[in-house]
């Protein structure tokens, strides 16, 4: 069985939203290598076969495709864009309130927040990871719900920022 385009896009996106820095694939004539360098994403290294050349060329075709939606649509999906300050996950885990299940929650909405308050935790491998505010502001939405998985770098809230709230 050979890796398919999407097996091959779904593993780079796991391994970018992971702690690993490096993972190797096997599979029949071919052999996949991700590493990463702390802090960075994560850079295909391999030994290009054929099989690798037909998924490179299914990329860069599916790649021109994109491109010309984003022409057709004139790049109306940036202005559709929510407006405000985003708290991201900062890693794959489980999405938590507050830092028990006893415990009231970090914010509610409508709670100001200032920079490098802690507003949730994401739960990985056992371990709390608090997410505190890059800035501060009003806590306008709340994206996911006590318990959810979340993956690196989705909108866990949205704060207004403290100009936005004025």
């Amino acid at each position: 069985m050979d890796l398919n385009l999407e097996q091959m896009k779904d593993l780079i996106e796991l391994f970018e939203g992971s702690g690993l820095t490096e993972i190797s694939v096997s599979q029949d004539d071919y052999e996949v290598t991700l590493k990463k360098e702390s802090g960075s994403s994560a850079k295909p290294v391999q030994e290009e076969t054929t099989l690798q050349r037909a998924v490179k060329s299914q990329d860069e075709e599916a790649d021109s495709v994109e491109e010309q939606e984003e022409v057709d649509t004139g790049g109306q999906e940036e202005s559709v864009e929510e407006e405000g300050v985003f708290v991201t996950s900062p890693i794959v885990g489980t999405f938590y309130r507050s830092p028990s299940p006893d415990d009231p929650p970090y914010v509610e909405v409508g709670d100001e927040v200032s920079e490098g308050d802690t507003v949730c935790v994401v739960e990985a491998m056992k371990v709390m990871n608090e997410v505190r505010a890059d800035a501060g502001g009003k806590i306008v939405e709340i994206h996911a719900d006590n318990g959810d998985p979340v993956e690196y770098g989705q909108k866990l809230l949205t704060l207004a920022s403290e100009k936005e709230a004025n």
